[in-house]
């Protein structure tokens, strides 16, 4: 890659909506081993005070994944999506995200540079919107191999 990387600091990535189901919490919960049954039942939920079922707190990466095409603005930067890795991820919540609830996912790079001269890095910053109220945040960092060793 023969651009600097800084040059990306700043940039807004494409937003989108995503709407919260219980079948998608239930799956989700299913499958990281979750057995509380507020997570599957809305009955035990309401006992519990909540307004529908609650999606656990790692939930969230699943509104980002399930884009149609996470890694379209790696190529947008000119970037190789074959060289792609997730470095880390994560996530600062501020309130509970339900079924039925409307999220909309905004991103945009908050840090990138070189490692070790053999990888790029990028940081975006993912801010989860009910309406007007942020509900949770999430910093990911992606890590591309560079074809060459850039000095």
């Amino acid at each position: 890659m023969s651009t600097e990387p800084t040059q990306f600091i700043g940039r807004q990535l494409e937003s989108f909506d995503r709407h919260v189901t219980r079948q998608a919490v239930g799956e989700f919960a299913a499958a990281t081993g979750e057995t509380n049954p507020m997570y599957f039942d809305v009955a035990v939920a309401r006992e519990l005070g909540m307004k529908d079922i609650p999606a656990p707190p790692t939930f969230m990466i699943t509104l980002e994944i399930d884009h149609r095409d996470i890694l379209r603005f790696i190529r947008e930067l000119g970037l190789d999506t074959t060289m792609v890795l997730h470095g880390e991820q994560a996530f600062h919540f501020r309130s509970l995200v339900y079924a039925g609830d409307a999220i909309q996912v905004r991103r945009r790079i908050t840090d990138a540079g070189f490692k070790g001269g053999t990888m790029t890095y990028l940081v975006t910053l993912n801010t989860f919107h009910r309406g007007d109220e942020v509900v949770a945040t999430s910093e990911c960092t992606w890590l591309i191999k560079n074809r060459q060793v850039i000095r």
